[in-house]
């Protein structure tokens, strides 16, 4: 609702030289406006390229988050899983199956993956900085956040996570592994 008041006060105001200021690219604003919102639920849709497979592998579903540090990841297609990462531990849900638990630290690229997302969500910049290099391009109303990680280690399972984004909206996560192989998430606003 905020949003559609926010567009509506954008629509009638007059456009001109003296009210028109361009914004300069900032990762405190860019992360300030992500935050924003304490809990959120977007569908996304993911496309996993590998070298092992023959076409790419598309999964659909939803994520919640929940400040300061809960991500659900809901997959429904192709088959129904669920990962909730909440502080330092994973939990892993197959219908039919037994739950699985893990701490988070034994696993570099699920740990990335949280971090890349959860820090931006949150707008916890130094959980990023801990992990990655952080590189920032684009404008305001377009951007793109490169996160490189730092610990050779991590490099061994991730080469590089891309986030773009506009204005306070998260639109896609790239993962890049050393293989070639990518997962690409697509999220839609809710």
């Amino acid at each position: 609702m905020r949003k559609f008041h926010i567009l509506i006060v954008f629509f009638f105001l007059p456009l001109s030289a003296s009210n028109v200021e361009a914004i300069p690219l900032n990762l405190e604003a860019i992360f300030s406006q992500l935050a924003e919102h304490s809990e959120d639920q977007v569908a996304f849709t993911e496309i996993k390229k590998m070298p092992a497979l023959k076409s790419p592998l598309k999964l659909k579903g939803y994520l919640i988050f929940k400040k300061p540090d809960y991500l659900e990841k809901r997959t429904q297609v192709p088959s129904e899983q669920e990962y909730i990462i909440e502080g330092s531990n994973v939990r892993i849900m197959i219908p039919g199956k037994e739950t699985i638990s893990l701490p988070l630290n034994e696993y570099p690229l699920l740990a990335a993956f949280a971090t890349s997302l959860r820090a931006p969500l949150s707008g916890d910049i130094q959980s990023l900085y801990k992990y990655f290099s952080v590189h920032l391009g684009g404008s305001m109303k377009h951007w793109l956040l490169i996160l490189t990680p730092i610990d050779p280690e991590l490099s061994g399972f991730v080469r590089a996570i891309r986030l773009n984004g506009h204005d306070g909206i998260l639109e896609s996560l790239q993962m890049e592994e050393p293989d070639g192989s990518t997962s690409t998430m697509f999220i839609t606003p809710p």
